[in-house]
């Protein structure tokens, strides 16, 4: 089921809130909000999906979120309090936000290389923890 409002559209795709600008000539979409309990989040299959909103899984229970490549961005608490036991973030990840993995203690597996992940670490926004985190680079 999809939902039009203004140029925006909103479905579900497994648990999932996502909104899609269909305004735009490349549609991009954002997760808004999980709502799982105890299952994986497995995303990958959702090409156009470009951010994760702020707080879009704060406090979720699941065993795993699998983020498709096109994510760029992961906003600002998007994780705070999340009982994940891992995170899969695409090689095209260019913005984590600020305190994105705040009381997070989990696993995020990087679609990359380690040079890569150390690179664009860098830029991103401080607080989420890395102490707290187990950085794995899958290339």
């Amino acid at each position: 089921m999809s939902v039009e409002d203004g140029g925006f559209s909103y479905y579900m795709h497994g648990g999932c809130l996502i909104k899609a600008d269909s305004m735009q000539a490349n549609r991009q979409e954002t997760l808004l909000f999980a709502c799982h309990t105890g299952e994986a989040a497995d995303l990958s299959a959702l090409e156009h999906l470009a951010s994760v909103a702020a707080y879009a899984f704060e406090s979720a229970k699941v065993t795993e979120v699998i983020l498709p490549d096109s994510i760029e961005t992961i906003g600002e608490f998007a994780f705070k309090d999340c009982a994940a036991g891992g995170v899969i973030i695409g090689a095209d990840i260019k913005n984590i936000g600020y305190h994105a993995f705040e009381n997070c203690s989990l696993t995020i597996s990087f679609n990359g290389t380690r040079e890569t992940w150390d690179f664009r670490a860098g830029t991103f926004a401080t607080g989420w923890n890395p102490e707290d985190l187990r950085i794995v680079c899958l290339k």
